[in-house]
């Protein structure tokens, strides 16, 4: 069955940032209407788009790799990029976790390889904890291939003012077809003007509306605000959370590992964090967990967490139930 779809996006003299009921209306059919054109055209024909270029995570190129494939009478052009992903948060518990363990040991005076205490404190093998350091980023990192999609490009998205596409519902759009290639750069164009001009704005509009910022919630504290716009209920959570830059805090550390190997190097053990012990370098506990906590202090910044439902008054003023 062919439905016809009409979008008229772009009004030089409406702002969509704006909160009014007219607004609100065209907010709640644009973002279904998204909804439907992602999880019916894009997201399945992007899918089979990629699997057709024979890359996968099983599949890994060993470089970087361009293809292109004709459908129809459109050019699509693949970028493919083989990836490897570490989880820096995975990699900062488990190194700190075995700092702090080791310390423990030594306050318990458990017995342990590769670690020295001395009257200047408590100290583990350079070497061991660099390579504990490279077997967590090792066991934590997922290979990958990441695939990118350029076609030949339309109207720009903010130039389009409407836009009609007629989809056939029970049309399956993970075929690479010439129909469906055409309707799916339809649905990209629609779904770019909408989404830049039409949702974004309104949404940043709503949350903006309490007033609630990073600096004016505390940290244990769950805002719950409420307004209404026409007969829809805007609720809306915030609290404050962490944005932890884990990849930037072991990037610093690993920094701070290899200095500590060029001191060794050099023969330097006059520095509160080299130590050496039967001719090999030991790093100190202390201070490698202060500069871990040192760099995740530098590298933690508050951020403002908000979740927003809509909800439509009913008619009724009751609910029956029967």
């Amino acid at each position: 069955m062919e439905t016809e779809t009409r979008f008229k996006v772009i009004s030089p003299d409406r702002d969509y940032s704006k909160i009014n009921r007219e607004n609100m209306e065209t907010y709640l059919s644009a973002a279904a209407q998204l909804e439907m054109l992602s999880t019916m055209v894009i997201t399945p024909f992007e899918t089979a788009l990629k699997t057709e270029t024979g890359y996968s995570k099983e599949n890994i190129p060993a470089e970087v790799k361009t293809l292109d494939k004709r459908i129809g009478n459109h050019m699509f052009y693949f970028t493919v990029t083989p990836t490897s992903s570490p989880s820096y948060a995975a990699v900062f518990d488990e190194v700190s976790t075995y700092i702090e363990g080791l310390k423990q040991g030594s306050e318990e005076e458990r017995r342990r390889d590769g670690v020295r205490t001395s009257e200047e404190g408590v100290f583990v093998r350079l070497d061991d904890l660099v390579a504990r350091y490279n077997d967590s980023v090792d066991a934590n990192t997922e290979k990958g291939v990441k695939i990118e999609i350029r076609t030949s490009k339309g109207k720009k998205s903010k130039e389009l003012t409407e836009a009609v596409l007629e989809l056939d519902y029970a049309r399956d759009f993970s075929e690479t077809t010439a129909a469906n290639a055409r309707d799916y750069l339809e649905a990209k164009k629609i779904y770019d003007a909408v989404k830049g001009v039409v949702v974004d704005p309104f949404e940043k509009a709503v949350k903006e509306q309490p007033g609630r910022t990073k600096d004016n919630v505390a940290d244990d504290e769950i805002c719950y605000d409420k307004f209404t716009v026409g007969n829809v209920l805007c609720h809306i959570v915030s609290s404050r959370a962490e944005s932890v830059k884990y990849g930037k805090i072991l990037d610093g550390f690993r920094a701070y590992l290899e200095g500590i190997a060029a001191m060794s190097e050099e023969q330097r053990s006059s520095t509160p964090e080299l130590r050496r012990f039967d001719g090999k370098a030991y790093v100190s506990l202390d201070s490698a967990a202060g500069t871990l906590a040192g760099l995740k202090s530098a590298n933690t910044s508050p951020t403002l967490r908000q979740n927003v439902h809509y909800l439509r008054k009913p008619k009724e003023d009751r609910i029956i139930v029967e």
